[in-house]
């Protein structure tokens, strides 16, 4: 099959967004958004002291006490996930958080990289993480690589249908 076929084989006809006049939405998923955020933990125990107790009445008392206490802050960075819908269209990456949505140009894309169950899309030094099942990374690479190759041809998008 060539590839002009392939893309009109794949087209999603009702998209999540809405798009551009003459843009194809070639691919889309729901997934999550992730980044990177520091989370801090603060444990505090007390060890042993001494203290003075007076009575004052027969059913109270003032007391005065010392302990040592030991404050420990760890740090670690953990995944801040969000539900959202990722697009692939014939122009530009695409994913929907909630209401908003945030765009990629193709021009943008510094990198792409690959993992068994995550996509991230580096744009302007800035990292974008998106995590989905193997399949779904499986396939979005098998919808970059048409469309790298509908460039190559010189098949233009407008020419789809």
């Amino acid at each position: 099959m060539d590839v002009k076929k392939q893309i009109e084989s794949i087209i999603v006809r009702k998209p999540a967004v809405k798009l551009d006049a003459g843009e194809l939405c070639l691919y889309q998923v729901d997934c999550k958004y992730g980044k990177q955020v520091e989370k801090t933990t603060a444990t505090t125990k007390t060890g042993p002291g001494i203290g003075v107790a007076v009575p004052v009445t027969k059913r109270f008392g003032i007391g005065i006490s010392r302990h040592k206490v030991k404050t420990t802050i760890e740090k670690e960075m953990v995944w801040d996930q969000t539900k959202c819908t990722a697009l692939l269209t014939s122009s530009r990456f695409l994913f929907k958080i909630g209401k908003d949505v945030n765009q990629i140009d193709f021009d943008k894309i510094e990198d792409i990289k690959i993992n068994k169950d995550a996509i991230t899309i580096v744009s302007r030094g800035t990292p974008y993480h998106f995590f989905m099942k193997n399949s779904e990374v499986q396939r979005f690479m098998q919808v970059w690589g048409l469309l790298g190759e509908a460039q190559k041809q010189g098949i233009k998008m407008s020419d789809i249908k």
